[in-house]
């Protein structure tokens, strides 16, 4: 089998672990496929992927960033090389694709704005925001009419994708993506963190709903003083956020860590008392993962998606209430009872959930070898 894979727009955090990751672990689980893929140039200056150090049956090629580089990648060299190179199949992992695919054709759709409309996202983007969303959302009701399966991370989102293209929910795959495990994870030396604290990680993106957070901690220090909210930005990144925290005179019950690196950030994660997550889109949710991982009880906003990863060993609240939050992290904080019983299930929790590398890459190979077959 001769398998296209269009990862050349994967260049996020996420969506780049996931198409390096599924395309290595794909390539090794069946070495008698050949594979052509176009991934992005950062995957090689980056992160060091090249022919060479790529499995023997894989063929690359680099693509540039740029939205008129991406249609003219899409529409005019893949189509091409789709019929020089004689693909059976195309797996295309970056949300939008090409129009009218010549051959059967796989769609990986990361971006919780596709799936979820402007109300139920919780919050206004800004007018250039919206304007890329809705640009996306054309390309994409463009390209639908030609790809056979659509596969996402969660059951929430599927059905969402499908009410809100009309896209049979019987054609949508979910599966989800696998958390790598490390072998240790140091926790955060107490000479760092002096003080309990809980910890969001999380970019600054806006749907991450960091404006829950300053009314959040106001209400917690009243009961716990001491209690700190750590978080993996850097001091400037969200000048609104240190405005708000200094109306509320919270400027020493928050921490900015900076971006961390995983092993950094997961240390971060292991000594904290709580996670708090009131972000109100994700795609998949790695942080709900890692915090289960390591034995970190969970308050999240109360999604469908956020229930899919955690299950009953969340603490769930409504995302536009602070108080709410404050309410479930005082449960955590104030009685080591309920934490220690929280730790254990949401540690249960992950074990029941995990999912290795080969095994994401198994089911994806399982989608295309059904779309290939004649």
């Amino acid at each position: 089998m001769r398998i296209a894979f269009h990862g050349g727009t994967l260049r996020g955090f996420g969506s780049g672990l996931v198409g390096r990751n599924v395309l290595e672990q794909m390539a090794q689980a069946r070495p008698d496929c050949a594979f052509l893929a176009w991934v992005p140039e950062s995957w090689r200056d980056e992160h060091g992927v090249t022919s060479e150090t790529s499995p023997s049956n894989v063929e690359l090629r680099f693509t540039e960033p740029g939205m008129l580089n991406k249609v003219t990648l899409e529409n005019r060299t893949i189509r091409r090389e789709l019929k020089a190179w004689g693909a059976d199949a195309l797996f295309s992992a970056g949300d939008t694709s090409l129009v009218a695919c010549p051959v059967p054709h796989l769609l990986l759709i990361h971006q919780a704005n596709l799936a979820y409309g402007p109300s139920e996202r919780g919050f206004e983007a800004p007018a250039r925001e919206r304007v890329r969303w809705a640009a996306m959302d054309r390309y994409l009701r463009m390209g639908l009419p030609s790809v056979d399966r659509v596969t996402v991370q969660t059951r929430d989102m599927a059905d969402r994708l499908s009410e809100r293209f009309g896209f049979d929910r019987d054609r949508i795959v979910v599966i989800p993506s696998a958390v790598e495990r490390l072998a240790s994870v140091d926790p955060l030396a107490s000479a760092n963190a002096p003080r309990p604290y809980v910890v969001y990680v999380a970019s600054a993106a806006r749907h991450k709903n960091f404006e829950v957070l300053p009314a959040m901690m106001s209400q917690l220090r009243t009961e716990r003083p001491d209690l700190q909210c750590r978080l993996t930005l850097e001091p400037d990144a969200l000048p609104w956020l240190r405005a708000a925290i200094e109306a509320h005179g919270l400027e020493d019950q928050f921490v900015f860590e900076g971006h961390l690196p995983r092993e950094r950030a997961l240390g971060l994660l292991k000594s904290a008392e709580a996670m708090v997550m009131p972000s109100w889109l994700e795609s998949f949710g790695l942080p709900y993962y890692e915090a289960m991982m390591l034995g970190v009880p969970v308050v999240a906003a109360d999604r469908g998606f956020a229930r899919e990863a955690c299950g009953e060993a969340g603490l769930y609240a409504d995302p536009s209430d602070p108080l709410a939050f404050a309410s479930s992290v005082m449960r955590l904080v104030q009685d080591q009872e309920e934490r220690q019983s929280r730790s254990k299930a949401v540690l249960e929790r992950f074990e029941e959930t995990a999912q290795t590398w080969q095994q994401v890459a198994g089911r994806y190979l399982e989608v295309l070898e059904e779309l290939a077959s004649p």
